[in-house]
């Protein structure tokens, strides 16, 4: 009996399966840089639905920002975006093994309902292995998580989308 052959393509979702994310952390972390309490940041970033129109790919980056910055009084840019996602984000070094080992047998890939700024989060913790991240919100889709993917994954087994 064989091992099943791997799929062509492996796709692996940002958060929670290549890196965990802790909102607590990235919150606290911009308001630091921002000198405002954290209550604001989560008020303005997610309780608006800021966050949400622009992982969703409602609204694009420097309109993100620009909200952003507005609601807590303080300019945001992407640097200081980054940096804060970053502080909220962890890679585990045994997942990143994984990966690689993955890759040594099939091409892989990022597909995550971020906004198109994770895309420079992904290169910071995780370079070199994704240089081509490419965000469900880059192409007009909205949230799809594994269910964008199920069609591919179900026409022929091409893909593999690992979400957990």
């Amino acid at each position: 009996m064989s091992a099943t052959p791997l799929p062509a393509l492996v796709l692996f979702d940002f958060d929670d399966v290549l890196a965990r994310y802790a909102h607590e952390e990235r919150i606290a972390h911009l308001a630091r840089s921002c000198g405002v309490g954290e209550r604001l940041v989560a008020e303005v970033l997610f309780d608006s639905g800021l966050e949400s129109d622009y992982d969703g790919g409602g609204i694009d980056t420097a309109t993100y920002l620009g909200r952003l910055g507005d609601g807590l009084g303080a300019p945001v840019d992407e640097a200081m975006w980054i940096a804060a996602r970053v502080a909220g984000s962890r890679v585990d070094p045994a997942v990143l093994a994984w990966v690689r080992a993955v890759a040594t047998q099939a091409r892989i890939g990022v597909l995550t309902n971020n906004g198109v700024l994770l895309a420079e989060v992904a290169r910071v913790l995780l370079p070199p292995l994704f240089p081509g991240l490419g965000p469900v919100s880059a192409y007009g889709a909205c949230r799809a998580g594994p269910a964008g993917v199920r069609g591919k994954e179900e026409r022929g087994r091409v893909c593999r989308y690992a979400t957990e």
